[in-house]
C-alpha cells in the first residue's frame, strides 16, 4: 500500500516514471497469473488515457465545431462522430475539463453504441413521459445528472447526502441485490457470476462512470474469491484493491472520488467486524464512512452537516426503493414511471423537511493543512493500533474554528452578478445568477474564512434558490454601505451599474465603488478589470489586486 501511494504521488511530477515503477512493483510482488493480468491492465489504462476517447454524448452549435463528451473530458471537432465511437489519436490536455485530440482511427463497436444510445434515449424518455418530473432517477441508475437542477443538488450537499446523488458502490450494491433476487432459483455461485457479467454491461449503461467501474471490478473480484473458496480478510482485501487501482492508474491517487469511496469502504471494513441487526449495520456503516471521509470533505469542500449520518439512514429507504423501481423501469418502462414520480416527490419533500430543521447542524469550516494531516494520522494510528476510540477525535477537530475572518468590507467582482460582504457589521448583499452564487460567491466566502451565517443581508438569485447562506434579518439596506443610492449617511456608496452613478451629488468625504466608470478621483474606485476591492472598516484600501492606486 505504501509503495502504491508513493507511485501515485510521483505521478504528479512524472507519469512515465510512475508507470515504470508500477511495472517493477507488479513484477516483484504479484504472482505470475495475476502479474500478467495487471500488466495487461496497466498497458491498457496507459493507452486509453493517452490515446483514446469514447463518445458518450455530443452537442452541435450550428456550423461551429461539435462538442463531444468523453469519459472524463470533452473535446471539440469539426469531424462527425457518433455516440459510442472510440477515437484513437494523440490527446493533449487543455484544462481540467477539455482536451484536444487528433483522430487517427475511429472504431465503431455496435454493442457499445447501442447501449450508450439506449441510455441517452431512456434518460430523455423518462424526463419527458413524466412531464419533466423525473430528474433524480437518471442519475441514480444511469449516471446522467444533466436533468438534476442546481437547487436539488444543493439540498443533497446541504444534508451531507452527495454520496447518494453520484452513482457509486452503494448503487451498484443495491442493483446487485435486485439482480440476485430476480434471477431464478439456481445455486448462489453461478448466480453471482451471472450478476457480475450483467454489471459489466451495466458499466456501459452508466456511461463508463469511473466509480461504477471501480465498484463492478470490486464486486467481480469478490465473486471470484467466493466461487474459488478463497478466504480473504476484508480489511486487507480493501487495501490490496486500493493498491492495485493506484498501480495500474497512478493519477487515481489524486482523484477525489476515488479517495472518498476508498476511505469510506476502508472505514466500513475497519469498524464493522461481525454481523448484527440490519438497521444497526446501516447506522454503523454510515458513521464509519462519515468519519473516514470527513477530513477530505472539510479540507476540499469546507462544508459539512453533522447530522449527515442520521440523514443517510432516514433517506436510505426512499433511495433504495427509487433504485429498485429504476431497475424494473429498464424492463417495464411504462408501468414504473408513475411509482417513480410518486417516490421522487416524497424524496424531495423529505429533503425540504430536513433542511428546514437542520440550520444549526450545517457548518462551514476551513481547516488548516496541519489539522488535515493530523486527522489522517489519527485514522492511521487507529488502524494500526486497532483503537477505534481514537476516531472520536476526528469530529472534535472538525468542530474547532481555526480562523477568525478579518473585519473588512469586501467587494468581489463577479462581473454580471453583484455582491458586498461587510464583516464590520456581519452583513451581506448579493444579487445575480445561481451559477455565480454557487460557484463563485460560496467559494469566495469559504476561502476568506467567512461563515455562511450573517446578522443581516439580502440574497436575490434570479434563476435559483439560496439555502446555504442564512441571515437573521432580511433587508436591502446595509448599515455602512448605500447600494444604488439606497440608504442614508453611508461612508461607502456602491453602484452595481454606472447608470446609477450618473447624476449623483459628488462628495469628497465618501468612498464610491462603481462597477464601471471613466471618472478618476482619489475616492472613486472601479471594479472593472479587477478581481476584488477590500477595505478596512475605516475606509483604507488594503488590497486591490491591481495596486496602481492607494486611497483613503
Amino acid at each position: 500500500m505504501f509503495a502504491s501511494i508513493c507511485v501515485g504521488l510521483l505521478s504528479k511530477f512524472s507519469l512515465i516514471i510512475a508507470y515504470l515503477l508500477s511495472i517493477i512493483l507488479i513484477i516483484l510482488f504479484f504472482e505470475k497469473r495475476l502479474r500478467q493480468i495487471l500488466l495487461f491492465l496497466l498497458c491498457g489504462i496507459f493507452l486509453i488515457s493517452n490515446f483514446a476517447a469514447i463518445i458518450l454524448d455530443k452537442k452541435s452549435y450550428g456550423k461551429k465545431a461539435t462538442t463531444y463528451y468523453s469519459i472524463t473530458k470533452n473535446f471539440k471537432s469539426y469531424e462527425n462522430f457518433d455516440i459510442g465511437d472510440i477515437i484513437i489519436g494523440k490527446k493533449e490536455s487543455i484544462n481540467q475539463y477539455s482536451i484536444n485530440i487528433k483522430p487517427l482511427l475511429t472504431l465503431k463497436i455496435p454493442v457499445v453504441s447501442s447501449i450508450i444510445s439506449f441510455r441517452k434515449n431512456l434518460s430523455e424518455r423518462l424526463y419527458l413521459k413524466s412531464g419533466e418530473k423525473l430528474t433524480l432517477i437518471q442519475g441514480l441508475i444511469l449516471g446522467d445528472k444533466s436533468k438534476i437542477n442546481g437547487a436539488t443538488k444543493d439540498k443533497f450537499t446541504y444534508l451531507g447526502l452527495n454520496h447518494y446523488l453520484a452513482i457509486s458502490g452503494l448503487h451498484i450494491g443495491i442493483i446487485a441485490v435486485v439482480l440476485i433476487t430476480l434471477i431464478p432459483k439456481i445455486p448462489l455461485k453461478p448466480k453471482l457470476l451471472i450478476v457480475s457479467i450483467i454489471l459489466l454491461f451495466f458499466t456501459i449503461l452508466t456511461g463508463f462512470k469511473i466509480p461504477v467501474i471501480r465498484s463492478v471490478i470490486f464486486f467481480a473480484i469478490l465473486t471470484i474469491t467466493y466461487i474459488m473458496n478463497i478466504k480473504v480478510d476484508f480489511k486487507n482485501f480493501v487495501i490490496l484493491i486500493g493498491s492495485i487501482f493506484t498501480l495500474i492508474s497512478p493519477p487515481t491517487i489524486f482523484n477525489l472520488s476515488f479517495i472518498l469511496s476508498f476511505s469510506a469502504i476502508l472505514g466500513i471494513a475497519f469498524i464493522i467486524e461481525e454481523e448484527k441487526h440490519f438497521l444497526f449495520n446501516i447506522f454503523i456503516t454510515s458513521i464509519a464512512a462519515t468519519i473516514f471521509t470527513l477530513p477530505f470533505v472539510l479540507y476540499f469542500f469546507k462544508m459539512y452537516n453533522f447530522l449527515a449520518v442520521i440523514n443517510t439512514i432516514v433517506v436510505f429507504p426512499i433511495i433504495y426503493l427509487h433504485i429498485v423501481c429504476g431497475v424494473f423501469t429498464l424492463l417495464y418502462e411504462n408501468i414504473f414511471i408513475r411509482p417513480l414520480i410518486v417516490n421522487e416527490n416524497i424524496l424531495n419533500q423529505m429533503l425540504d423537511f430536513l433542511i428546514k430543521y437542520e440550520t444549526y447542524f450545517f457548518t462551514s469550516n476551513k481547516i488548516p493543512f496541519v489539522i488535515f494531516v493530523a486527522m489522517l494520522l489519527t485514522i492511521l494510528i487507529s488502524l494500526i493500533t486497532r483503537k477505534k476510540i481514537l476516531l472520536a477525535i476526528i469530529p472534535i477537530l472538525a468542530l474547532i474554528p481555526y480562523y477568525t475572518p478579518d473585519k473588512n468590507i469586501y467587494f468581489p467582482n463577479f462581473i454580471r452578478s453583484k455582491a458586498v460582504i461587510d464583516m464590520t457589521s456581519n452583513e451581506i448583499y448579493y444579487q445575480g445568477f445561481y451559477s455565480d452564487y454557487r460557484y463563485k460567491l460560496i467559494p469566495y466566502l469559504l476561502d476568506k474564512n467567512i461563515s455562511l451565517k450573517f446578522k443581516q443581508g439580502h440574497i436575490r438569485i434570479y434563476d435559483g434558490k439560496n439555502i446555504f447562506i442564512t441571515t437573521n434579518e432580511k433587508s436591502e439596506l446595509l448599515t455602512n454601505i448605500c447600494i444604488n443610492n439606497k440608504g442614508n449617511n453611508c461612508l461607502f456608496e456602491y453602484f452595481t451599474n454606472k447608470n446609477y452613478f450618473k447624476g449623483i451629488t459628488y462628495r469628497q468625504d465618501k468612498i464610491y465603488i462603481v462597477y464601471d466608470t471613466d471618472l478618476e478621483k482619489d475616492n472613486i474606485f472601479t471594479l472593472k478589470n479587477k478581481k476584488e476591492l477590500i477595505f478596512t472598516g475605516t475606509g483604507a484600501l488594503i488590497d486591490e489586486n491591481f495596486p496602481k492606486r492607494k486611497g483613503n
